[in-house]
């Protein structure tokens, strides 16, 4: 364990506090060969590892990245899959809802009702006539203008 009061932290640990590859790694040689991969893409842990490995589509990318098959892929993520308790798995290797990218659901019927009967609070004004133009130069600080456009100093 590192000092703490120094300002050192300990590398490594999932901010999930799961079981972390390193560890997994010193029973299971085919996570140990992949950590750094892993690692590269922000994997700490064997839970992120089967979440990432459950999204549909990602596992052909991941053994890309890799440099595995994809039988190779499923055999680490097996092995990490070991290491996490199992209704955990069950849970990591169903991923939520994904019509939801936008972090939001479609507001329903009711709510866009309310929405359209709050009323407009805006003040209705006239058009007011400006000049063709505005020489602001007089108002600006002297210090903005060079020496030779400034009336003050010369």
């Amino acid at each position: 364990m590192t000092n703490r009061l120094s300002g050192e932290f300990e590398t490594g640990l999932s901010a999930f506090q799961g079981h972390g590859l390193a560890q997994v790694g010193e029973t299971s040689s085919t996570i140990a060969d992949v950590a750094d991969g892993l690692a590269t893409l922000g994997i700490a842990d064997a839970e992120q590892l089967v979440a990432l490995a459950s999204v549909e589509g990602t596992r052909p990318y991941l053994a890309e990245h890799l440099g595995l098959s994809i039988q190779d892929l499923d055999t680490v993520v097996n092995e990490a899959e070991k290491a996490v308790p199992s209704r955990l798995v069950s849970i990591l290797e169903a991923p939520g809802e994904t019509d939801l990218e936008m972090g939001a659901l479609e507001p329903t019927q009711e709510m866009m009702a309310e929405a359209e009967a709050i009323p407009i609070m805006a003040v209705e004004a006239e058009a007011v006539a400006l000049p063709n133009s505005v020489n602001w130069a007089r108002m600006m600080p002297h210090y903005f203008c060079s020496p030779i456009e400034d009336p003050i100093r010369t």
